[in-house]
């Protein structure tokens, strides 16, 4: 049995001590506090994670969108795991991270589930996001991204198979939803992406190196 929670607090206050007056767009104060929490109870097969950011932040002057002042959950995620010989389980909510080939989705961070279970060379993964990317969460009021149509949140499976060793892969990936243009942090000159996608990918390193 293991039980451990990991917290790093960090806070900068800053004050302009003297300025031209023409000088409008440089807050007189400014206080942002960071705190950075990774908890963690595991019990022989089973373990449990949930990590944080928070944020605190207030000047004199106005903020700029996504950044609000006040108290803000900038990203958390709840992880559960299962891992014996032959069988692995995983589920995820939060501010999840969804990888599966190139050339279908690769390095999507949106804020949605994932849920991932193997038995021997065997692994299956399922997944639903939101398909827009936004800054932080307003508590009580937004929901997770696992609920919605495919216009507005991308969702997907795949399949994989180790063969010989894990020296051949093949895997499998089907996935669909729409992302719209104005994501926080996303430039598209497309504007508006809706559609689905079926992909193969075969990895084999049979001779090793």
């Amino acid at each position: 049995e293991e039980a451990s929670s990991t917290n790093e607090l960090t806070a900068v206050y800053t004050t302009v001590l003297d300025k031209p007056e023409d000088v409008n767009h440089v807050p007189n104060s400014n206080f942002e506090a960071n705190l950075n929490t990774m908890n963690k109870i595991k019990e022989k097969e089973w373990e449990i994670n949930f990590n944080t950011n928070l944020r605190f932040l207030d000047r004199s002057l106005p903020v700029y969108d996504p950044e609000k002042k006040g108290l803000t959950l900038v990203d958390a995620l709840l992880q559960a795991k299962y891992s014996d010989q032959d069988l692995s389980f995983l589920a995820e909510a939060g501010d999840v991270y969804i990888n599966e080939t190139q050339a279908t989705v690769q390095g999507l961070a949106r804020k949605g589930g994932r849920l991932s279970l193997g038995y021997k060379d065997v692994v299956l993964n399922a997944f639903v996001v939101n398909g827009v990317q936004t800054f932080g969460y307003r508590v009580f009021t937004d929901d997770l991204g696992i609920e919605g149509r495919t216009d507005d949140h991308i969702m997907g499976v795949s399949g994989q198979v180790n063969l010989f060793s894990d020296r051949v892969n093949f895997k499998t990936v089907y996935t669909q939803g729409g992302e719209p243009a104005d994501s926080f942090g996303i430039s598209s000159t497309g504007g508006t992406r809706h559609g689905d996608v079926l992909g193969f990918a075969l990895k084999t390193d049979i001779i090793p190196q």
